[in-house]
C-alpha cells in the first residue's frame, strides 16, 4: 500500500513538512517501500489514514533515497515510524523501552488509532512548557523542549484491564462494613504513626538548633546545618552561600574557578535573548531556488552558530572548573565533612556552578530554536561540500567541532550531562581516592540544602529572594551527580540522602519554580527506576 501514501524524496521536503504542519501530529514511516515489515506498516497506516486526516498527516521515506537523519533518529530498524508535532519531535512511551519511535509493525488498526490520537491530545496540551497526556489511567506532565514526551499506555491492554473489571468487578464494594471499618481503622493509624514521627523530627531538629546557638553563635548570615547522618548525632556544619569569602589556602583554586564563574551570568543572559532564526530558515526551506532567501537565511544563522560555539567552549572550561574543585574538596588528609567547614568558598564556588548548570538546561529545554539553527547550520554545511562549495563559517565552526556541539546539544540537558561524565571522569582516574569521599561530600551538599530549606529558622537569614532556589537548583544538581556516580545511585535505602526529605520539600514550592527540577530527577538520573528504588519515592517523583 506504499505507493497509496504520499512521500518525502528529500530532506528539504521532510523539512519542510515538519515545518510547515501545524494543526496536525505528523507520521513518518521511515524504510523502504519493499520491505516485508514495512509493506505491514504501510497497510495499516493506509487504512487508517482517512480516520486520522483530522488530526494526522502520513508520509514515507525511503531511508537511502534520504539517508540525512539515519545517523541523527538512529534509523537502524527496517520499519520506523516517528510523531512530529509543530516542529518537535514527539517522543512516546509505549513501555518496550524505546521511547524515540515505533520500530515493529502495529497489527491492531484501532490500537495505531489509539496511539495517534493520544500522542495529537498529548501534543496540543504541550503548547507552553510541559505536556499533558491521559488514557483513562491519570494524567502525567512532562516539560516540552525540543522533545516532547508523551507517556502513553498500550491501549489493547487498558481496553483488557477495563475487560476484566467489568467481568471481574474488586471484591472491596462486596465486604462487610466491619471490613471498611477495619481498612479505614489501619489507614488512620498509619496517619498518626507518620505524624508522630514527623513531629519528634521536629523537636530533635528544635533541640539541635538550641545547641548550635549555645556553641557557635549565629554568624550573621551563615546556614547552620546538620551532617547528613542523624539530625541530632551530626557535627555542626556552617555553609556562607551568600558572603564567604577565600582563605589563603583557597587562593589559587578560587581564582581559577572565579575567572569561569564570571562568565556565566553573560552565558545565561545569551541563552535567554536567543530568538533563533526560525522565521528565515522556514522562508528559506520553502522557497529552494530563491537565492536571496538562502543567503538571509545563512546570513541569520551564522552569528547564532557562533554563539552556541561560545556556549559549548564555555561547558569545557566549566568542567574544568568542577574537576578543579572536587579535587580540593576531597582530597587528603581531610574527611569531605572537614573539607566543607574549612573550604567555605570553594564549597560556594561548587554550589554556584551547579545552579548555573540547572538554569542553562531549563532555558535550552524550553528553546527548540537552538537545535533546530544548527541543524539548519550543518545541511547547508554538506550541501555546499557536496557542489564543491567553501563557506567562511566553516574556518570558525569545522567538521570536527560541528561534529563536538551537536552531541552536546542533542542532550536534553547538556550542562548537568557536562558535569555528570566530568564527576564520573574524576572518580574512575583517581584510582587511590576513595570513591567514598567524592560522594561523601556531594551527600553532605544535599543534605546541607535539604535542612536549610526546610527548616524556617534557616530560612529566615537570606538577604536575598533568589537565594531558595538557588539551594533547590544545588541539591538537585548533587543528587544527580551523585545517583551518577555512586554504585547504587541516589534512591537506594542505602543512599546517604533522604530523597523523600529532598523531593517533599521541593514539593512544598510553587509549582511553577520546582517542576523543572522534579523533571530533572525523573529524567536525567540514572538509578530511579531500578529495582532498589522503593514505590514511595517513585510515586512523589510521578
Amino acid at each position: 500500500m506504499s505507493y497509496m501514501l504520499p512521500h518525502l524524496h528529500n530532506g528539504w521536503q521532510v523539512d519542510q513538512a515538519i515545518l510547515s504542519e501545524e494543526d496536525r501530529v505528523l507520521v513518518i514511516r521511515f524504510g523502504h517501500d519493499w520491505d516485508p515489515t514495512c509493506m505491514k506498516m504501510d497497510e495499516v497506516l493506509y487504512s487508517i489514514a482517512e480516520k486520522v486526516k483530522n488530526f494526522a498527516v502520513i508520509y514515507l521515506v525511503d531511508i537511502t533515497e534520504v539517508p540525512d537523519f539515519n545517523k541523527m533518529y538512529e534509523l537502524y530498524d527496517p520499519c520506523t515510524v516517528m510523531f512530529f508535532f509543530r516542529n518537535k519531535h514527539i517522543m512516546i512511551d509505549l513501555g518496550t523501552g524505546n521511547n524515540n519511535k515505533i520500530n515493529w509493525t502495529m497489527e491492531d488498526k484501532q490500537e495505531m488509532i489509539d496511539i495517534v490520537e493520544t500522542v495529537y491530545r498529548g501534543a496540543r496540551k504541550g503548547r507552553d512548557r510541559f505536556c499533558c497526556v491521559g488514557l483513562g489511567v491519570g494524567l502525567s506532565f512532562v516539560p516540552v523542549g525540543e522533545l516532547l514526551r508523551v507517556n502513553a499506555v498500550l491501549p489493547t491492554e487498558r481496553r483488557k484491564k477495563e475487560q476484566s473489571q467489568r467481568h471481574h468487578p474488586p471484591l472491596l464494594h462486596a465486604q462487610p462494613v466491619v471490613g471498611a471499618d477495619a481498612v479505614t481503622t489501619v489507614a488512620q493509624r498509619r496517619e498518626r504513626e507518620e505524624a508522630d514521627r514527623t513531629e519528634k523530627k521536629k523537636l530533635k531538629t528544635k533541640e539541635g538548633s538550641k545547641h548550635c546557638r549555645k556553641t557557635g553563635g549565629l554568624m550573621g548570615n551563615l546556614l547552620k546545618v546538620l551532617a547528613c547522618a542523624e539530625l541530632e548525632h551530626g557535627p555542626i556544619v556552617f555553609l556562607d552561600f551568600e558572603h564567604a569569602q577565600p582563605t589563603e589556602a583557597e587562593t589559587a583554586v578560587w581564582n581559577q574557578v572565579s575567572a569561569v564563574l564570571e562568565e556565566a551570568h553573560g552565558i545565561l543572559a545569551e541563552l535567554q535573548s536567543y530568538n533563533g532564526a526560525g522565521q528565515e530558515i522556514r522562508e528559506a526551506i520553502q522557497n529552494p531556488g530563491d537565492l536571496a532567501l538562502q543567503e538571509k537565511a545563512w546570513n541569520a544563522v551564522c552569528p547564532l552558530v557562533a554563539k552556541l560555539k561560545r556556549f559549548y567552549e564555555f561547558s569545557l572550561r566549566l568542567e574544568n572548573a568542577l574537576r578543579s574543585l572536587l579535587e580540593a574538596l576531597t582530597s587528603p588528609p581531610y574527611a569531605p565533612m572537614q573539607h566543607l567547614e574549612r573550604e567555605q568558598a570553594l564549597a560556594k564556588q561548587f554550589a554556584e556552578i551547579l545552579h548555573f548548570t540547572l538554569s542553562f538546561d531549563e532555558l535550552k529545554m524550553t528553546n527548540p530554536a537552538i537545535q533546530n539553527d544548527f541543524s539548519y547550520y550543518r545541511r547547508t554545511i554538506s550541501r555546499n561540500r557536496l557542489n564543491n562549495q567553501q563557506l567562511e563559517a566553516e574556518n570558525e565552526v569545522n567538521n570536527e567541532m560541528a561534529n563536538r556541539m551537536s552531541l552536546f546539544y542533542a542532550e536534553a540537558t547538556p550542562m548537568l550531562k557536562t558535569l555528570s561524565n566530568a564527576t564520573t571522569k574524576f572518580v574512575s582516574e583517581n584510582k587511590t581516592l576513595p570513591i567514598e569521599d567524592t560522594t561523601d561530600c556531594l551527600s553532605t551538599m544535599a543534605c546541607v540544602c535539604r535542612v536549610m530549606l526546610e527548616t524556617p529558622e534557616y530560612r529566615c537569614r537570606f538577604t536575598n529572594t533568589d537565594t531558595m532556589l538557588f539551594c533547590m537548583r544545588v541539591m538537585v544538581g548533587v543528587i544527580i551527580l551523585y545517583d551518577h556516580v555512586h554504585p547504587v545511585g541516589a534512591f537506594a535505602k542505602t543512599s546517604k540522602i533522604d530523597m523523600k526529605g529532598c523531593i517533599k520539600v521541593l514539593k512544598e514550592q510553587p509549582s511553577n519554580s520546582v517542576e523543572g527540577l522534579l523533571n530533572a530527577l525523573r529524567y536525567t538520573t540514572r538509578h530511579l527506576n531500578d529495582d532498589s528504588t522503593s514505590k514511595q519515592i517513585r510515586a512523589l517523583l510521578q
